[in-house]
C-alpha cells in the first residue's frame, strides 16, 4: 500500500491591498484551524489532521512549544 505525503502550502502573508484577487477568491471560504504539540507525528495526529480539513476550504495549523 502506498502512502501519500503529507505536503505544505505556506502562503505568504500579505493583506487585502496587497492582494485583491486573493482577498476576494479567498473571503468566501470556510477556515479551519486547529493546533497541537506534534514532537512525534504519529497516525493519531494525521487522522486529526485530515478530519479537521475535511471540515473546510482549508486548514491552518498552529504548533505549540513543549512549553505551554
Amino acid at each position: 500500500m502506498m502512502k501519500k505525503a503529507v505536503t505544505s502550502q505556506a502562503l505568504k502573508v500579505t493583506n487585502k491591498y496587497q492582494n485583491k484577487d486573493l482577498y476576494e477568491r479567498t473571503k468566501r471560504m470556510k477556515r479551519v484551524i486547529t493546533y497541537g504539540t506534534f514532537d512525534l507525528l504519529h497516525y493519531g495526529h494525521i487522522e486529526l489532521l485530515k478530519r479537521a480539513k475535511a471540515l473546510g476550504d482549508y486548514l491552518i495549523v498552529v504548533l505549540s512549544t513543549d512549553e505551554f
